[in-house]
């Protein structure tokens, strides 16, 4: 790679970076970086324990100035100190044999020292008479001067390098170019960024940043896609000199793209549902995507973040012909995707700066390389082991701190549990508002009466959010409307997901888990009415309204089938005479066919209408007679709606019109057969050979129509032994899995948690 021309966009003069925070395996790495981005070398960097007395190496032409060039091998050797004292001339003694054994080997012609500390001129020069004395031609010092330097002068590195934005003032580097709102989010997030890692994922971001403009960054809660999209954004400010807008809809990135402005970044996190898919917001991407294409054309970056399973539902309904390259997966990156060196670098950077003691992480030290092996890694519950607010009351072992990271929902269970009145109040009223309260605070009913269950007030709750701001609970600014607003959110769905399962154990916090839990937890845990389930919770009918709120106001969270299991499974008459009143929709779906089994249960409670059942169980015959579905003679759905002369009535139309019929219905099932859409041929034939079944019982004393059900039967036998010789037999299966091992990276000698406790 050439050296990097320096952006016409530099960090103020006065800027520097704390490097002495980076630890000794960051600061190597952030080394090798420097040679390779700035100054245009092609580094080898080795292992701690297998480097030979090198820590990295290059060979040939290296031209610092157009007075300077050196040419030959070149050894570098990175010197970190935790305090960043000044080296002193004695400091190059250990290194001179390693030089003497590199120069005899043709290996050392030109000997670099990096290091975070400072080395004065005169130090400098006596350290060169000894290295050149050892046999090197050259001797060079980049320290930290230089390197904040190099920082200062290169947007790019720090770009590729983006903790440095958290070791020096990120207000210097934002200035006037950020727009106001996401320069306050980023802002906040700088103590954040100084942690953070340079993982493939991010890497893989950048590419396709650089070559398409855009990237989605997809993950399960907590595995760091919002902290790599904040350390994209700082990058764009700083390297792209882009305005960055953190948009929170498609709505508000099209409110506020200007076309006559090109270069302008937009982050939209959880672009397509927070933590369910959200059809109305795709509907908005689909309206939006062209604009989204001009504003790529015209220079615009975008960055947005999804849960994998929501992205996975969304792209199924997504018009991406405007943007070809998500639509083949070219900008799309997995940030799961981390490597076990990762995962120590993240581990470390965390608790080497997270508040901890001295004392507790000389006291976990044994147990990290075993922390970073646990199946579920994630960068969120790093942050709060880092925290001691989370680990106050933990019992330090190797299983218990295994434990912490393998099911951090359990521990947010103990922590709220703990917290004073206020504080926890400050969760609830998060929670009751699906995760974003705005401020300031305008109560409702349902708040104030849920404060006075948990013992606290409104004074109180004010003081319990701004106690746990940071660690349980922040703020972010929105802005969809025109109108900048605040709202108070938890820091991580699994403390949302943790007081879920708080609250659905008291039975006098139901208001407040009806109100606040999710949708798709609360319809497999509650009953409205008592249904005889045994654990369930029962809603009582006081708190109907809010439930059936609830499911109107979000249903779009849900699939049509989890209400329809939950409206004939775990709800009560009364409960379902109210529904059948205040959702006519139901109704005229029942009437042309749809929500059968619902219909089945509505009319068990004595709540469907007999005009809607008739009309129901006319469109379920035409649709046996046409069709070949048998949900009408089924007798665990239509049969059930069915009243004696509905019965002889049926069974005089399917005698006239559809026995005479059941031959071509066969041969139509063999001709519409596709091997490679459909199941295995007697799968296929299945849901026929049931309904000639439920046929057979309901002619079971006519022979005329016996006679052609068998008929019938035996020309599906037929069709399968036909349809069976040109379909494909299993693949063999490949056992090849079994043999795989997981691929571990070698661990160095020299642990990167060597200094943790320093």
């Amino acid at each position: 790679m050439s050296p990097l021309t320096p952006s016409k966009v530099q960090a103020p003069s006065a800027l520097t970076f704390d490097l002495s925070s980076l630890g000794w395996s960051a600061f190597q790495d952030l080394c090798g970086t420097v040679l390779r981005e700035v100054l245009g070398q092609t580094v080898t960097v080795f292992p701690k324990n297998k480097d030979g007395g090198r820590d990295a190496a290059f060979s040939g032409r290296w031209t610092r100035t157009a007075e300077e060039a050196f040419e030959g091998e070149f050894v570098v050797q990175c010197k970190f100190a935790a305090r960043t004292p000044r080296l002193t001339s004695a400091d190059i003694d250990p290194e001179l044999p390693k030089i003497r054994r590199l120069v005899r080997r043709r290996l050392c012609d030109g000997y670099v020292l990096m290091t975070n500390s400072t080395v004065s001129a005169d130090v400098w020069a006596s350290m060169g008479e000894k290295a050149k004395g050892a046999g090197a031609r050259w001797f060079i010092v980049l320290d930290s001067s230089q390197i904040d330097t190099y920082l200062r002068e290169s947007p790019r590195l720090r770009a590729v390098v983006p903790r440095v934005y958290g070791l020096g003032d990120l207000g210097e580097i934002l200035d006037e170019r950020a727009y106001e709102q996401t320069r306050s989010l980023l802002a906040a997030m700088q103590e954040d960024l100084g942690r953070f890692v340079v993982t493939k994922p991010y890497h893989d971001a950048i590419e396709a940043l650089s070559a398409h403009g855009f990237v989605l960054l997809l993950g399960a809660p907590g595995v760091g896609k919002t902290m790599i999209a904040s350390a994209l954004s700082v990058a764009a400010l700083d390297s792209w000199d882009c305005s960055t807008i953190k948009a929170d809809s498609p709505t508000s990135f099209a409110d506020h793209w200007n076309p006559h402005t090109a270069k302008q970044f937009f982050w939209i996190d959880d672009a397509f549902g927070t933590t369910q898919y959200q059809d109305h917001l795709v509907d908005e991407w689909n309206r939006t995507l062209p604009r989204v294409g001009a504003a790529l054309r015209l220079g615009a970056k975008f960055v947005l973040t999804s849960r994998d399973y929501i992205w996975h539902e969304a792209r199924l309904t997504l018009k991406l012909r405007e943007l070809a390259a998500l639509e083949d997966h070219q900008v799309v990156v997995d940030v799961h995707d981390l490597t076990a060196a990762d995962r120590k670098q993240i581990l470390y950077n965390h608790l080497k700066t997270g508040g901890q003691s001295i004392d507790f992480r000389r006291e976990v030290k044994p147990f990290l390389d075993d922390i970073c092996d646990v199946d579920v890694f994630l960068p969120e519950v790093v942050r709060q082991f880092a925290n001691p607010r989370f680990t106050k009351r933990l019992y330090l072992s190797r299983s218990t701190v295994q434990e912490f990271f393998s099911n951090p929902v359990r521990h947010h269970m103990d922590v709220i549990r703990e917290l004073p009145a206020d504080d926890r109040a400050a969760i609830a009223l998060i929670f009751m508002s699906r995760g974003f309260l705005p401020s300031p605070l305008a109560f409702t009913d349902e708040q104030t009466e849920a404060l006075r269950l948990l013992g606290s007030s409104q004074s109180g709750v004010l003081r319990g959010l701004n106690s746990l701001r940071g660690s349980l609970v922040t703020t972010i600014e929105v802005d969809s409307t025109g109108q900048k607003s605040s709202r108070w959110i938890l820091k991580h769905p699994s403390i949302s997901d943790a007081y879920s399962r708080i609250v659905a154990a008291d039975r006098e916090l139901l208001v407040i888990y009806i109100s606040g839990a999710p949708l798709s937890a609360l319809l497999k845990e509650v009953t409205c009415g008592d249904r005889g389930l045994r654990g369930a919770l029962v809603v009582p009918d006081r708190y109907f309204d809010l439930l059936m709120s609830r499911l109107d106001g979000t249903s779009k969270d849900l699939s049509d089938q989890d209400i329809d299991s939950f409206l004939i499974s775990r709800c009560d008459d009364t409960f379902l005479g109210r529904y059948v009143e205040h959702h006519p929709r139901l109704v005229a779906e029942i009437e042309r066919g749809l929500h059968v089994r619902v219909a089945v249960r509505l009319n068990e409670a004595g709540v469907l209408p007999d005009p809607v059942r008739r009309k129901l169980t006319s469109v379920l015959t035409d649709d046996l007679i046409e069709q070949f579905d048998g949900t009408i003679i089924d007798g665990r759905l239509g049969w059930l709606l069915l009243t004696d002369p509905d019965i002889a009535m049926l069974k005089a139309r399917v005698a006239e019109e559809l026995l005479p019929m059941l031959a071509t219905h066969a041969e139509w099932l063999q001709d519409n057969y596709s091997i490679n859409d459909d199941d295995a041929p007697e799968e296929y034939l299945s849901a026929a050979r049931t309904t000639l079944a439920d046929l057979a019982e309901l002619f079971e004393e006519d022979k005329e129509g016996q006679a052609a059900i068998d008929s019938a039967l035996a020309a599906l036998d037929e069709i399968q032994k036909e349809l069976e010789e040109d379909y494909p037999g299993e693949p063999d299966f490949d056992d090849d899995w079994r043999d795989r091992g997981r691929m571990v990276e070698a661990t160095p000698v020299d642990s990167i948690f060597s200094d943790i406790d320093e």
